[in-house]
């Protein structure tokens, strides 16, 4: 996905948000009486910021919201752990996320896969490339020519 499409991302969830109307800090969505409906439903009126972002991104949601977090991630760490922790974020704070993203989305080149952002390269990989790679996330132990395990 590329720093275009991820901006787009980001823009169209403030644009929803924006709207005091349209804000809920307790679920991806909620229809008109508050009740929890799915982010893609008719009736979902109001999101918190997960739910603005995959109702903005739509079925490209998977693919771009992992760059997303790690833009959060790096333009505002406050605000991302408390995203992540138990304390829900107002309206504002997740304004404030979004602007943070907007402007370095704005002013870097971030694809996902390969993260250039401010010269410093980052990789990114689901748990679905490692699985596909015939890798997993822990430690992988290889057997030297004296037949010491080596851990790499």
């Amino acid at each position: 996905m590329t720093r275009s499409e991820l901006l787009t991302i980001v823009r169209s969830a403030r644009d929803l948000i924006s709207d005091p109307a349209k804000w809920n800090s307790r679920t991806y969505a909620e229809d008109a009486q508050g009740h929890w409906v799915p982010v893609g439903s008719d009736r979902a009126v109001s999101f918190d910021l997960r739910g603005a972002l995959v109702r903005a991104a739509g079925i490209s949601s998977r693919a771009g919201l992992g760059a997303i977090f790690q833009v959060f991630a790096d333009t505002s760490p406050k605000l991302f752990t408390q995203m992540n922790g138990l304390l829900p974020l107002r309206r504002e704070q997740a304004l404030e996320l979004l602007d943070g993203a907007i402007d370095s989305l704005s002013r870097a080149s971030i694809t996902v896969g390969e993260a250039v952002m401010g010269g410093a390269s980052t990789a990114h990989a689901s748990s679905a490339d490692f699985a596909t790679q015939g890798r997993d996330s822990t430690a992988h132990t290889e057997t030297t020519s004296s037949g010491h395990g080596r851990k790499s």
